[in-house]
């Protein structure tokens, strides 16, 4: 069995004012040519925070903050394939996919 993790990080001018949608009077990062095809999951970021928001009868956490829950979840998930895949090529561990 093989297994691929791939993370691609791009923290070139990577800020929360990528997070901020249009209104009449500002055009957001969100929509700015330049990301109109590179960035995604907005959505998901903007679906957590209305459940957090509703479940907390008002705006308690910024986008940023969900990220930044998101991007340490995503790290122990990762941590945590690496090392059950290094106990399944030291024979430690049977997995069956």
């Amino acid at each position: 069995m093989t297994m691929t993790i791939i993370i691609k990080l791009n923290l070139q001018g990577c800020d929360g004012s990528v997070l901020l949608d249009d209104t009449p009077s500002f055009i957001g990062e969100k929509s700015a040519k330049g990301n109109i095809d590179s960035l995604k999951g907005f959505m998901l970021v903007d679906i957590i925070k209305a459940e957090l928001d509703k479940a907390c009868k008002g705006p308690v956490v910024s986008c940023a903050d969900i990220l930044a829950v998101i991007a340490r979840d995503a790290v122990s998930i990762v941590r945590r394939i690496i090392h059950l895949s290094k106990l399944y090529l030291y024979g430690y561990l049977y997995l069956d996919f």
